[in-house]
């Protein structure tokens, strides 16, 4: 583990690997090890891989304020300086891809491909209830059988729904599976008392908790001036399905693929489904490119 200066934060990263550099960008109440105990051994055979906690995060600094995707992509920006990896592959996840779509945006010239996984995006997302997704009913009924409290239908999906469950975290780690386990991010890389009172204490002592669904900029004009080879990985049971829809309207180089029978953690849950998909998308470019050069 190493530390650069993001945005006036320490930001601690990991690199695995070699080659192409890609950089991947995880979600709140996440940190580097989703990445890093599941798709970085899958990925550091062909890349080098570097992965680092956002601000507020992991081991990096937790500032009172500063969370938009703007925020984060400008600490994103002066973590690839200090790193003098020039032009990169970026991958994010839920929030992750936010700041990573407002870096690319912004500094295109810093981005040679974009792969947004579950990105949910506050331009393209309306105020959704917990009743109005459409795996309810069946995820309920699942978190009933657990012996976990249900959630009233009324409640918004939101960041705030996570720190409900970074709270159960500090009593006991879910066993979902299936649909329901896509509010269940405790399940794997998060579930220790640690983890879960650091999301508590980002959301409740710090502007994160109205920053985050902010739409900083990152408008839809903005989002439609992408140009770099970009691939949005969404899955079946996704509550943020209409960021996909917001995508394929607006980014014209844009693939898309729904995931079969995997919810809003999938690039965790399953890892190898995830790195096919970003290895293949990559193969693809590397020779698009070299057919280009050839021409």
């Amino acid at each position: 583990m190493a530390v650069a200066r993001g945005k006036g934060v320490r930001l601690h990263y990991s690199q695995a690997g070699s080659g192409a550099d890609i950089v991947l960008v995880h979600g709140i109440g996440a940190n580097r090890a989703f990445w890093f105990l599941t798709a970085v051994p899958l990925l550091s055979k062909t890349f080098r891989t570097t992965t680092y906690d956002l601000r507020g995060h992991g081991h990096s600094d937790m500032p009172p304020h500063g969370y938009t995707s703007q925020d984060m992509a400008e600490d994103l920006e002066t973590l690839l300086a200090d790193l003098g990896v020039g032009a990169v592959h970026l991958v994010g996840h839920s929030f992750g891809g936010a700041t990573a779509l407002h870096l690319a945006v912004l500094r295109p010239d810093l981005v040679t491909t974009l792969i947004l996984a579950d990105a949910r995006l506050p331009a393209f997302e309306e105020p959704m209830r917990l009743q109005d997704w459409a795996h309810w009913r069946e995820w309920s009924r699942r978190l009933g059988e657990e012996g976990v409290e249900v959630p009233d239908g009324q409640q918004p999906l939101d960041h705030r729904l996570l720190q409900g469950w970074a709270q159960l975290a500090l009593r006991r780690t879910p066993t979902l599976r299936g649909p329901e386990r896509t509010f269940v991010p405790y399940a794997g890389w998060a579930g220790t008392r640690g983890s879960g009172a650091r999301l508590d204490e980002l959301l409740t002592k710090t502007t994160a908790g109205r920053d985050l669904s902010a739409v900083a900029g990152l408008t839809p004009q903005l989002i439609a001036t992408a140009a770099m080879p970009t691939l949005a990985l969404y899955g079946e049971y996704s509550h943020c399905l209409a960021s996909l829809a917001g995508l394929r309207r607006n980014v014209r180089d844009c693939k898309t693929r729904i995931l079969p029978r995997v919810g809003h953690f999938f690039p965790f849950v399953q890892p190898e489904l995830f790195a096919s998909h970003v290895r293949a998308f990559l193969l693809d470019h590397h020779n698009e490119a070299t057919a280009c050069s050839m021409r």
